[in-house]
């Protein structure tokens, strides 16, 4: 019989991820609703599925998911966005 695991709380996220989050980027309120929703899932989430969690308009949604994967923040894999917790691979999309 296949037994689907659940989850029993929150994933922990790494302090150092956190951190380079909070100090130094310019994201809106949506990107950071979106980019916690993703940090707190334990499995990759579509689009369509972030829009429905968090009550956004498709199109909202997916303004703010490019916006992450423009700063490379997310990053599309087959199952959906994963997070990217290499901050060194992060970067500003229109640097100045």
């Amino acid at each position: 019989m296949n037994e689907v695991k659940q989850a029993k709380g929150p994933n922990p996220v790494p302090r150092v991820w956190l951190a380079n989050l909070a100090v130094g980027l310019r994201l809106s309120g949506v990107e950071w609703r979106i980019l916690s929703l993703v940090l707190a899932m334990p499995r990759p989430l579509t689009t369509r599925r972030i829009a429905k969690y968090l009550r956004l308009e498709y199109t909202h949604a997916k303004r703010g998911v490019r916006s992450l994967i423009a700063w490379k923040i997310l990053q599309r894999s087959p199952d959906g966005l994963v997070f990217q917790p290499d901050y060194r691979l992060w970067e500003d999309p229109a640097p100045q």
